[in-house]
């Protein structure tokens, strides 16, 4: 077993323990091990990875110390259970991370419930939908990388928190369905709130505050969006929406 923690603060768990942020070999180090995993299935030219870990101020003698850290980082990874010979490998110039094939790394696994919170709601199963969107929700939710301002640390941080809107909407959806308005608006309302301009958290909280009895209010959150989009885009809602808005208004 392998699971890596690249949310919050960074970790490897293994069958032999757990080995926190505070072993790996400083701010460089962490960042090193972040990139190497997200590129985990390909190697990684030594050119990307000194960009990754120093963006455009490269140090005196970058490439020897890039080869001091990286030699660092395996003596602690090899800590943690991994391979001696192939925890990270260098061959012509690129550099690779190898996991275990049944390795576990909560991004990707964000990406993976979130596909199936999704799938589960096409398919009708509640359930499993609630259950795989908490799991992404709960990984989505956590800083990333936190104090580090990289062009691929805002990308890293940019796919979960749309992962993390996501979830939220798959469960929405599921308080929708088993009649909880009150869950439903809570939902709907922090998705808004991170994302304004997204259009589903708005049909969802206009179904909600209908769910809830409360018609005008659903009607008062079309045309706060309305307002929004007129304002910021000069453009009108969706068809879906604005047809929505005409459903619950009645005749």
């Amino acid at each position: 077993m392998l699971r890596l923690y690249l949310t919050g603060r960074m970790a490897i768990e293994t069958d032999a323990g757990v080995v926190g942020e505070h072993a790996l070999p400083g701010r460089q180090g962490r960042l090193a091990l972040a990139y190497l995993a997200i590129d985990a299935q390909r190697p990684v030219t030594r050119d990307a990875l000194a960009q990754a870990l120093w963006d455009q101020t490269l140090p005196p003698a970058w490439d020897s110390a890039l080869k001091a850290l990286l030699s660092r980082l395996r003596t602690v990874l090899v800590r943690a259970g991994f391979d001696a010979g192939r925890a990270i490998t260098s061959v012509s110039g690129c550099y690779q991370l190898h996991l275990p094939h049944d390795a576990w790394i909560d991004a990707e696994a964000c990406a993976r419930a979130i596909d199936a919170a999704e799938a589960a709601l096409r398919h009708g199963e509640p359930t499993r939908a609630w259950s795989e969107a908490t799991v992404a929700a709960a990984i989505a939710r956590r800083p990333v990388l936190a104090g580090e301002d990289l062009p691929w640390v805002d990308d890293l941080r940019t796919s979960l928190g749309a992962a993390r809107v996501r979830a939220l909407e798959c469960l929405t959806e599921v308080w929708l369905a088993s009649g909880n308005p009150a869950l439903a608006i809570s939902l709907a309302t922090e998705s808004i709130a991170l994302d304004p301009f997204r259009e589903p958290p708005y049909r969802l909280l206009m179904r909600a505050h209908f769910l809830a009895g409360d018609r005008a209010q659903a009607l008062r959150t079309y045309d706060r969006y309305a307002h929004l989009l007129a304002t910021e885009l000069d453009a009108p809602p969706h068809p879906e929406t604005t047809a929505l808005r005409d459903h619950l208004a009645g005749p």
